[in-house]
């Protein structure tokens, strides 16, 4: 999803394990781009559930240089997401490229 001219947030859900994962993507969508912050908010509400709040910390990767606080993944889990494949989300608080985004919606999976 694209996050005005600044960015992309691309989601990936594990419904076995309940983990949601968010990478930081350049505006163009293409490159992994790194962000200072330790966690993004976000709210999920799974198909004919109830909206639950799942923080997305900042993840470490040797192999992308990112570190906790300056990484462009950022993942977290949730017991309601196991076992679904579909939901609607918003993420309720975000800087990426200087900008700052708050309630911005999202359905998993894209709307293509």
């Amino acid at each position: 999803m694209a996050l005005g001219a600044a960015g992309h947030l691309e989601f990936v859900h594990d419904p076995s394990s309940g983990l949601l994962t968010a990478y930081v993507l350049d505006k163009a969508g293409h490159a992994v781009m790194r962000i200072p912050a330790k966690a993004i908010a976000v709210e999920v509400t799974p198909a004919g559930g109830k909206p639950v709040a799942v923080s997305l910390t900042s993840t470490a990767n040797g192999l992308t240089g990112d570190t906790v606080g300056n990484s462009s993944q950022f993942g977290g889990t949730n017991a309601a997401l196991k076992g679904v494949t579909a939901f609607e989300g918003v993420v309720k608080a975000a800087t990426i490229g200087g900008e700052s985004f708050k309630d911005v919606k999202f359905t998993y999976p894209p709307a293509k």
